[in-house]
């Protein structure tokens, strides 16, 4: 069963204080790469927070990522760095 509707709504805008839909971000294993988030969404299974976002090189595929892990820190070469960070 899902939570309240309501409770869902506020989730989503907690959530864009912390991702911008439209902006565009770079993976940290690929900075010379962008991602444009297109919007932010909630699995129908479970009700969790997601980010859907596209790439912005080759043939532009669109991607979802749960919102924790693209909030998530990541050890990379000995220092904790963002898993995305935003470009504009």
């Amino acid at each position: 069963m899902h939570k309240p509707q309501d409770e869902l709504v506020n989730k989503l805008e907690q959530a864009k204080e912390a991702v911008a839909v439209g902006g565009v971000y770079q993976h940290y294993k690929q900075p010379d790469k962008s991602y444009k988030v297109l919007h932010l969404a909630i699995t129908e299974s479970d009700d969790e927070l997601c980010v859907i976002y596209q790439a912005q090189y080759e043939e532009r595929l669109i991607f979802v990522r749960p919102l924790k892990s693209w909030l998530d820190k990541v050890n990379y070469n000995g220092n904790l760095i963002n898993r995305f960070t935003r470009l504009a």
